[in-house]
């Protein structure tokens, strides 16, 4: 639900360049009645100590929200495909910090998934041309 609310945005900012960023909580809120659900069928919940929602808060109001903006500025402003092809390196670079800080063991699983990440990044640049779109 949370990647079909960002895409309603991305969508909505590529053909409205204007569009203010308060329009993206409003369009991630969408998702969130189907990720209730979702969390409450699939996953345990869990009541955050007040420390962990301190750190929640600092996260989401700090880190979050200034990612968010620059992401909102370069998909405006930048060239969008591009931005697109460097956010496949969001989870590879997750993936390596957590080996080289010892959290996860390297394995075939993870060596397999990066190289299909890094894959499926080359071959839609090679088959997409996209020429026309600068934003």
């Amino acid at each position: 639900s949370a990647l079909l609310s960002w895409c309603f945005y991305v969508l909505i900012t590529q053909k409205h360049h204007d569009a203010p960023p308060e329009l993206a909580p409003i369009s991630l809120s969408l998702g969130l009645p189907v990720t209730f659900i979702l969390h409450q069928c699939f996953e345990k919940s869990v009541i955050p100590t007040p420390q962990q929602w301190t750190i929640l808060i600092l996260l989401g109001a700090g880190s979050a929200t200034t990612a968010f903006m620059l992401w909102d500025h370069a998909m405006k402003k930048g060239h969008a495909i591009q931005l697109c092809h460097l956010a496949y390196l969001t989870p590879l670079l997750s993936v390596l910090w957590l080996i080289l800080t010892g959290q996860e063991a390297l394995s075939w699983s993870l060596g397999l998934a990066s190289i299909l990440i890094l894959i499926s990044n080359i071959f839609y640049n090679l088959t997409h041309n996209h020429p026309h779109i600068t934003h």
